[in-house]
């Protein structure tokens, strides 16, 4: 065996020894909890910073696996999101967005959503934030205070007006 032989031999060893590494260490985060791939794959290359092309290869694994699968996840993330601190479609798409799950999925996750049922959490987030006020709030503050609550949680201006006409 020549040099230059021995010196490929040596060299494809070692990027199968990272490429084991940086599977185990991939194994060890999607067992933990969900991830989408885009959120896998950044976390990934904060650590392993020159191995893009080992990353690519393993989030491709895991998605053919069923290991990542972004439409699971943010099915998963918008029913967990509405039962523990609702937000509207426009925070969640954001939020959604954020962690890099592509246009089309979150389009097709929010479409599940009704207007019916966003107004609903919009109302009842409403009807809770109502009781916090002092009692010498003017209805004209009160109006002031729950609609820019509301814009903050992500509901739509006609969402907002329609619940701030049901509860003021």
């Amino acid at each position: 065996m020549n040099g230059l032989a021995f010196l490929d031999l040596i060299l494809s060893a070692k990027t199968m020894e990272d490429q084991a590494k940086i599977r185990e260490y991939a194994l060890k985060l999607v067992t933990g909890r969900m991830y989408p791939c885009a959120e896998l794959s950044k976390k990934l290359l904060q650590r392993f910073p020159k191995e893009q092309k080992i990353v690519s290869e393993i989030i491709a694994d895991f998605s053919a696996a069923n290991l990542l699968n972004d439409k699971t996840y943010a099915e998963t993330y918008v029913r967990f999101r509405q039962g523990s601190a609702p937000r509207g479609k426009f925070a969640l798409r954001m939020e959604l967005k954020k962690k890099g799950i592509p246009d089309d999925l979150i389009a097709s996750v929010l479409s599940d959503i009704s207007d019916e049922a966003e107004e609903a959490k919009a109302e009842n987030l409403a009807r809770k934030k109502l009781l916090t006020f002092r009692n010498d709030f003017s209805s004209e503050q009160k109006k002031e205070k729950l609609f820019r609550f509301l814009v903050g949680r992500g509901f739509s201006q006609s969402i907002i007006f329609s619940v701030l006409g049901k509860i003021l």
